[in-house]
Formats: C-alpha cells, sequence, structure tokens
C-alpha cells in the first residue's frame, strides 16, 4: 500500500521523533511533499524553477499557478512510480512473482495527486491491480462502482489478467448478512473483479453454505471469463483535480475556490458513474496517456498497444481542459470519433470540438446510443450489468425483488441463476425476455 499519506496523517503511523509535548498554541503549518533533485527535475522536465513557485502549491487560484499545481502532482506521480511500482513490478518480474495489493484512499478521486499520483500510471505495473472494499452492503458497494471499475479499466486497458479485490466488512463492524456479503462481492465481479481475498472470517457461516456461495462464485467466473466487449471510454479528470488541488491550511492560506472546483468535478464524475450503471452502460476509464496513443484514424479509439482494445465514443464527465486535452479532442472529432462532453456543474466545453450534451443524462444516453449489443428494461436501476462473450451478468444491488427485461437479440436466449445452478422462468416475447431478479442475486443471461 504505498503511500504519500504518511507526510499528512502521521499520527500513529511511526515514533514520535519530536519530543516535546504537544502544544496547540503553535500554528499549524502547511506542508508539501519533498526529495532530493526535485527541484531539478521540475527545471529539466517543465522549466519551472520550484522554489520561485513554491507558494502555488499551498493556494493562488491564477492559470499559471494551476499549470504549476499540474506539472507538480504529474512528477510527484512519476517520483511514486519509479520509487515504488515500477521497482516493485521488476523484481517480481525478475524472480517469477505475480505482483499485486490496492493503493491507500482509492475511493475519492479528489485525494489521488495529494497522496499518489494518476492511478493508471501506478496500477499499470501490478500483475493483478487491486482494490480494498471495506463494505459489505450492497447498495453501498453498488454507489462505489468508482473504485473496482476504475482500477478493472487499468487491468483493461494494459492487457492484466485479473483484478483482486480484499473483501470485508470491516465499515460495517462484520455485521452485514450471507447474502449481503456473496452481493457485495458479486456487484465487484460486475465491475471487473475476478480475484476475492476475504477477510470475512471463516466461522461466519457454516460450511455448506460456504461452499454454496463459493460455487456461485465460481459459476459465474465460469460463464463470464473472457474478453470484455466496451463501447464507451470514460475519461479519468485527474488534471482538474491536481490542478486545484494545495497543502494550504484553511485560514492560513484561502483557497475556496478551488475546493469548490475539485469537488465539483468529483461530484460530476460520481454522478456520471451512476448514471452510466443505472443504465447498464458497457464502459472503461482511460486517461490522457492512453488517449495520446491512440489511433483515432478508422473512426474509433484503437489502442493496439494493450491488449487490442478499442472504443467507440468518449464521454468527458464535467472538468476543465487543458491544451493537451484539447488536441486530443480536437484529432479525435477530426477522424469522425463522437466525443461527448457532459456540461453541468458549471464545466462547459468551450473552445473544443466536442459534441456537447447540456446536463449529464443527455450526454450518458447520447453515448449509449452507440453499439450495445443489448437492453434492459423494467425496473433496472441499482443492477449492476457485465457484458461478455454474449452472456450478459445482472447483480441486484436492492433488498427487494425486480423485475426485468432484456433484448439481446436472439430468441434463444436463457436466464441462469449461478447460486442454485438452474435456470428460472422467463417470460418470452421475440427477443426480449422478462423475469423476476430477487433481492441481492444474480443472473446471468445467456
Amino acid at each position: 500500500e504505498p503511500s504519500l499519506m504518511g507526510v499528512y496523517l502521521n499520527a500513529g503511523l511511526y515514533p514520535n521523533s519530536v519530543h516535546d509535548e504537544y502544544d496547540d498554541t503553535l500554528p499549524m503549518f502547511p506542508m508539501t511533499t519533498w526529495g532530493k533533485n526535485i527541484d531539478n527535475r521540475m527545471m529539466t522536465k517543465y522549466g519551472i524553477n520550484i522554489y520561485d513557485c513554491l507558494v502555488y502549491l499551498f493556494g493562488v487560484d491564477t492559470e499559471t499557478a494551476r499549470d504549476v499545481r499540474r506539472a507538480w502532482y504529474t512528477e510527484m506521480s512519476r517520483l511514486v512510480e519509479e520509487a515504488y511500482f515500477q521497482q516493485i513490478s521488476d523484481y517480481c518480474n525478475s524472480v517469477g512473482l505475480p505482483f499485486s495489493g490496492h493503493i491507500l484512499l482509492e475511493d475519492d478521486i479528489r485525494l489521488h495527486p495529494m497522496f499518489e499520483g494518476n492511478y493508471f500510471s501506478l496500477l499499470r505495473h501490478m500483475h493483478y491491480p487491486g482494490i480494498d472494499m471495506l463494505h459489505s452492503i450492497p447498495e453501498i458497494v453498488y454507489d462505489m462502482a468508482f473504485t473496482p471499475k476504475l482500477v478493472s479499466s487499468i487491468a483493461f486497458n494494459y492487457g492484466r489478467a485479473h483484478v483482486m479485490s480484499e473483501v470485508s466488512a470491516h465499515s460495517q463492524g462484520g455485521k452485514v448478512t450471507d447474502d449481503q456479503m456473496l452481493c457485495s462481492q458479486l456487484l465487484q465481479y460486475a465491475y471487473g473483479v475476478d480475484t476475492f481475498t476475504s477477510y470475512y472470517g471463516e466461522n461466519v457461516m457454516d460450511k455448506e453454505k460456504y461452499n454454496k456461495y463459493n460455487r456461485c462464485i465460481g459459476a459465474v467466473d465460469e460463464n463470464m471469463k473472457g474478453g470484455d466487449f466496451t463501447s464507451i471510454a470514460l475519461y479519468y479528470p485527474y488534471n482538474t483535480i491536481a490542478e486545484n488541488t494545495t497543502t494550504g491550511i484553511d485560514g492560513l492560506i484561502k483557497d475556496g475556490d478551488m475546493v469548490k472546483v475539485k469537488n465539483a468535478c468529483a461530484d460530476g464524475l460520481m454522478k456520471v458513474v451512476k448514471e452510466l450503471n443505472d443504465n447498464q452502460a458497457v464502459y472503461h476509464f482511460v486517461d490522457l496517456e492512453l488517449l495520446e496513443k491512440s489511433d483515432t484514424s478508422e473512426g474509433f479509439i484503437d489502442m493496439p498497444l494493450y491488449n487490442g482494445v478499442f472504443f467507440e465514443s468518449l464521454l468527458i464527465p464535467p472538468c476543465t481542459l487543458t491544451d493537451r486535452e484539447k488536441d486530443v479532442i480536437s484529432r479525435m472529432r477530426y477522424d469522425g470519433v463522437h466525443v461527448y462532453f457532459a456540461e453541468d456543474f458549471g464545466f462547459t466545453a468551450d473552445g473544443t470540438d466536442a459534441i456537447i450534451c447540456l446536463g449529464i443524462g443527455d450526454a450518458v444516453r447520447a453515448a449509449q446510443s452507440e453499439g450495445k449489443p443489448f437492453r434492459v428494461a423494467g425496473d433496472h436501476k441499482g443492477v449492476a450489468a457485465l457484458y461478455r462473450n454474449g452472456n450478459l451478468l445482472l447483480v441486484n444491488a436492492e433488498n427487494r425483488d425486480k423485475t426485468i427485461t432484456v433484448d439481446m437479440g436472439s430468441d434463444t436466449i436463457d436466464v441462469y441463476d449461478p447460486l442454485n445452478d438452474d435456470y428460472i422462468f422467463a417470460e418470452r416475447n421475440g427477443n426480449a425476455v422478462s423475469f423476476t431478479l430477487k433481492a441481492y442475486a444474480a443472473v446471468i443471461v445467456k
């Protein structure tokens, strides 16, 4: 769990090296990460004399200050990548060990620049990128889809075979039902996780139920493993967060406007993810480096260096856009790629060639209209979906039964219950089937 967290949240992590008694009359001074040769790296790579610009790391809302912070956190991310992730990966490769794990504070994009960096740059070095899911309330896990979806997207784009999750009910003190535990794992599977490290304990249910639940996850994996189908590339707005991240302490340096921009970007991203999931969209995150390396000459986003991945459209959540990002959008639009920008939370796509959609819902609906091989109707909000190899996994995150209709363009589809290893009744109407999706349950339509 390599992180810069100790720089900022050090209480109890290490022995106190200052032996004076704590004195709350002393002011809390802001701090930033530092190390030897950082000044030379900033000058060599970005032409920035960091000593002349230190104040920008702690505040100041100007274009120059934002440029400095964006460069600073880009370099901090590279340093963490070089010092931890790349070295660990190189060592594991040399001795034949798979490298897995997760990053602290992964669930909130507002914390990424300060504590680690760009998650794509870091987790691409893991053989099995992972997360730590501390919740086992399905409704909460559904709303926290950003974490597993981001990490599984990195694995997808870089051709990694597995995605790991440390699963527990830590945040609930272990007080969850057996069905909630199983559903929480199935939801994560729908978001791209396929390997579970259990912290539930060995005696929370009887052996027969353990076996049944394990067989259920195994049956899901047997039916759903293989190549992903995807149509939407969802942009990871790291730069907006980075350029508005300061280490100023409230009251010492006023950074209220930057905090508002950062919060608006994060809230907009979460709303986009929720809208995509509520509509069973097929999507993965991408970052700027991946987009810059992509080939769009055929009218879609082709990433041939990374497992033959391609996307039909790019969806940009509410955020600010740098010149580099605008250049990518212009190139894609010139090549005929559909690029949708969700104008919301005060963000606009002025100065770009993106197809502007007024509101997140409109942007998601526009991106959804391209290439999706199935349709889900009925009471489908709160239902997670994963489509692979012609099979569709649906997981009900709510504690109530739902009536669902699925159209996959075939009149021979069936609905499989992986928990009971049986097919359930479905009413057929042409290429569509309607059925009851039980509370906290999963089915595979195939």
